[in-house]
């Protein structure tokens, strides 16, 4: 079975992670797998290209896949993806983002080889009823996969899929993301003591990210339980505005901790933290970080957007917040931070439900046999039936 996964885009980010991870699973299933992204920018270091050859999958990258709409960018590319799925005899296409799905419908459409279309929505709510969702949907798309239980139902009716849409929750590598084999925290290199709690957040600092509810839902408990410390993994262009500043501005500058985009020690800075605030989706609506922190054994506080409330169950492996509600966040903290014994349960919690529901080589089990039922499915349309014998001459 031979496999051609399409991403529209170069960057490192959004649900970049997900889909190379997917693919260098099924590839470790022994499927050929084939991963084609954009071309990097000059001058540009980390990227998708760079990410996916490190799961030992050569990308493909003859492609444009413009993560934007271009009518004749994305022509070219339906007339070079066709003869490509010819010369490479791709048995499937795995479509991750709307621009490159719209652009192997097309191809398919073009090739004589007729190879199978399968998405994957990491968007983590409903799709919306647009036109060309009704196109792609309407019969040009042989799976649909969603990874958030309510928009698989929702999408399941609008798009009238039947037995053309699967659920599939999104997934992280629990091994990579097991607290056990990781070694050593950031606590010494970033002056926080051993008994001090660390609330610890993820995310591009950048003006939607919502930080303000979290400034506020900390300050307001921090005179309570001073053994507290906020921690900030990340950057952006708008640092100084959006957390800088108002962080002096509440009192909290001593309170703090700016670490930084973390790369080669990101899950040293995971193990750092006792609790984790995840406020908005962003453009991996599958919340991959929010997953990459309860798979390593850290309760989150998050309010009910898109596919949180799935991932998270309130007192259970977390608690839930409503959304813009800085007290929510702030009462979820509370009680987290004062009652250590309720969070080595959620802490245990997370781990043990991660491992159980959202484990990638179970996702990649579960992905290969769809596959198959597809491959399947193309063999029994596409076989003739035996022409009946010539009748004999009469005698």
């Amino acid at each position: 079975m031979r496999v051609l996964h399409l991403f529209s885009d170069w960057k490192w980010t959004g649900p970049a992670e997900p889909a190379a991870d997917l693919a260098a699973a099924l590839a470790k299933r022994g499927l050929d797998i084939r991963f084609a992204c954009s071309g990097v920018p000059f001058g540009v270091e980390d990227a998708l290209e760079k990410r996916v050859r490190e799961r030992g999958i050569e990308p493909v990258t003859a492609f444009a896949l413009s993560k934007h709409f271009n009518f004749f960018a994305n022509r070219r590319d339906a007339q070079a993806l066709a003869r490509y799925l010819e010369q490479e005899e791709i048995d499937i296409v795995h479509a991750h983002r709307l621009q490159d799905h719209w652009i192997a419908a097309a191809a398919i459409r073009r090739s004589s080889r007729k190879s199978l279309l399968v998405r994957t929505c990491h968007d983590g709510v409903p799709q919306r009823k647009s036109l060309r969702n009704r196109f792609l949907y309407k019969g040009r798309t042989d799976l649909l996969i969603q990874l958030s239980r309510d928009a698989y139902q929702q999408d399941s009716s609008a798009f009238r899929l039947n037995r053309r849409i699967l659920f599939i929750p999104p997934a992280v590598d629990v091994e990579r993301f097991d607290p056990q084999r990781v070694e050593g925290d950031l606590r010494r290199e970033l002056g926080i003591a051993p008994d001090e709690v660390v609330v610890g957040i993820v995310a591009r600092i950048q003006e939607h990210r919502q930080f303000d509810l979290l400034f506020e839902g900390f300050r307001r408990i921090i005179h309570k339980y001073p053994k507290m410390r906020l921690m900030l993994v990340g950057r952006g262009t708008k640092m100084e505005s959006v957390a800088v500043r108002p962080v002096k501005k509440m009192g909290l500058a001593d309170k703090v901790v700016f670490a930084g985009y973390r790369h080669t020690d990101y899950l040293q800075a995971l193990k750092t933290f006792d609790i984790k605030v995840f406020l908005v989706p962003g453009t991996d609506g599958s919340c991959r970080a929010a997953l990459q922190a309860l798979a390593m054994g850290i309760p989150l506080v998050t309010p009910t957007i898109g596919i949180l409330p799935e991932l998270v169950h309130d007192g259970v492996n977390g608690f839930l917040a409503s959304p813009g509600s800085a007290g929510d966040i702030a009462e979820g903290l509370a009680r987290l931070v004062r009652d250590p014994v309720l969070r080595r349960r959620l802490s245990a919690n997370a781990r043990r439900l991660v491992v159980e529901r959202y484990s990638l080589a179970d996702q990649a089990k579960r992905v290969e046999a769809e596959y198959a039922k597809l491959m399947a499915s193309r063999g029994s349309r596409l076989a003739k039936p035996p022409e009946a014998p010539a009748a004999l001459p009469a005698s």
